[in-house]
């Protein structure tokens, strides 16, 4: 268990996380995903997975008017094999193999958030990107670039509606998978609830901000703390 000085980093850093989510449909993890695994690598993915939940219930409540979650049914579909895949990789790769991992998924969330390239959101897609999300998020809690990137061009409060119900569906799908794979631990979920605060603390704060700030501005914020994350990682886990 990390120490208290650590515990109030991890919970800053999830709550900054919790408001971009709040704001912009996803985000938590792909902010908080490589700060935490810094501090202590037990706080990836199960216990920031439970944050994502808990986000994405209170988000999903909050969009409910907004939501469609019957179009996302071929992603939830195949989040399952998705989250099997990502399973097998946790149980087969070493530390700086999953670190590697992470980074990637941190880096292809910034992605996401820069091209302008317009993916259909038909059937085909919807599979790929459910499977895909169901790889980050059982290895390192970030499902929700893939999912973005195939949204991104539907009304804001549409966006935040359907991500937040998907996401809460498919984190209980990637949780009971770790479960079942044995990777998920009393002491991981005494680290989820530690957090928990903190991620109420953000989704009240965005609630109090979020007529006044500018998407794109909370955007770039995350682009470029993200991205610096991540090549940290990177470089810890092929240098170091």
């Amino acid at each position: 268990m990390p120490d208290l000085s650590l515990i109030f980093l991890a919970c800053a850093i999830v709550a900054l996380g919790a408001i971009v989510q709040s704001l912009i449909g996803f985000g938590l993890a792909v902010v908080a995903a490589p700060l935490l695994y810094f501090i202590d690598p037990t706080f990836v993915p199960v216990p920031l997975l439970l944050q994502g939940l808990m986000i994405s219930i209170f988000n999903w409540y909050s969009n409910r008017h907004n939501t469609d979650i019957a179009s996302m049914f071929y992603a939830l579909i195949a989040r399952v094999p998705g989250a099997l895949l990502g399973l097998w990789l946790i149980l087969h790769f070493n530390a700086k193999g999953l670190q590697i991992m992470i980074a990637i998924a941190v880096l292809s969330g910034v992605i996401s958030t820069l091209t302008s390239y317009a993916v259909r959101f038909n059937r085909k897609n919807l599979v790929i990107a459910g499977f895909i999300s169901g790889i980050f998020a059982t290895v390192a809690a970030i499902g929700g670039p893939p999912m973005a990137l195939i949204m991104r061009h539907q009304e804001t409060a549409k966006i935040r509606g359907n991500l937040s119900a998907f996401f809460t569906l498919s984190s209980t799908i990637s949780f009971f998978v770790l479960l079942a794979g044995g990777r998920v631990q009393l002491h991981h979920l005494s680290l989820g609830l530690l957090l928990l605060p903190a991620v109420i603390l953000g989704f009240f704060l965005a609630k109090l901000v979020i007529d006044k700030v500018e998407r794109q501005h909370i955007k770039w914020i995350t682009q470029i703390v993200c991205s610096i994350s991540a090549f940290m990682l990177l470089y810890q886990a092929i240098f170091n």
